[in-house]
Formats: structure tokens, sequence, C-alpha cells
């Protein structure tokens, strides 16, 4: 039970870092306001989200019964149209869309074809996988 509430707290206090810090860097470039009002109200909606279900979860770790082990499929499921759902949002908050680098392996593209963002993404997983396994050997 420890760990299963301890990994993602740890997670959530990285990700909240990296969070933090991205904003605190881009601080110069949004008129010296750390945040929008856009960004602020995105950011509250999703903390209320996974506070709602976080609570739950430990809740349910609290209270015995069988079929326990199933209600991760639908926390998996829930996160994935959490998603989707974000995906498929028409707003964009912060920076428009247009100010993305290239991809790497095709930088003259200015709107790639979706099937090589995929490919330089899996390159850059793949690569990423690759050098923790080599340094695991080492």
């Amino acid at each position: 039970m420890g760990a299963a509430i301890g990994g993602p707290l740890a997670l959530a206090t990285i990700a909240y870092a990296v969070v933090g810090l991205t904003f605190l860097l881009r601080k110069t470039k949004q008129d010296g306001s750390l945040l929008t009002r856009a960004t602020t109200t995105f950011l509250i909606a999703d903390q209320k989200l996974f506070l709602f279900i976080f609570v739950f979860k430990i809740g349910l770790g609290l209270i015995p019964f069988a079929i326990k082990p199933g209600l991760g499929v639908l926390f998996l499921i829930a996160y994935g149209l959490y998603v989707k759902q974000e995906l498929q949002s028409s707003e964009v908050v912060g920076d428009s869309l247009d100010t993305l680098e290239p991809l790497k392996i095709l930088p003259r593209s200015g709107n790639p074809p979706t099937l090589w963002v995929l490919v330089q993404t899996g390159t850059a997983l793949a690569v990423i996988f690759l050098v923790r396994v080599y340094s695991s050997i080492s």
C-alpha cells in the first residue's frame, strides 16, 4: 500500500518541480507575470480532478473487498479518457502551437505528418531506454 500511494506522490513532487521551474524560466517572456489566468484555470481544474481520484483511491485502500484489482483498470481507463479529452481540446494555453520547434528528422517541414512525429518520439524514447539499460549494466 505504501508503494502504491508513495509512487504517485514522488512522481507528482518531481512533476511539480519541473512545471514550477518552467514557469519561472518563462516568467520574463510573459511580461513578468508567472501565470496567465487561462493557465491558472486549467491547472486548478486538473488538480481538482486528480485530487478527487487520489482521495478516492486512498479511501478504497482502507476498505477490503475482492474486486479491488479490477478497479485499477477503471482508473487506467479514466486516465486514458482524460488524456484523450486534453488532446482533443481546441483551447491552447500559453504559447501558440506555431512556436513549436521543427522535428529533428524533418527540420524543413512546417507541419510534419503524424507518422514522423511518432517516429521521432519513439526513437527518442528508445534511445532513453537503451541509455538507461546500458548505464545500469556498466
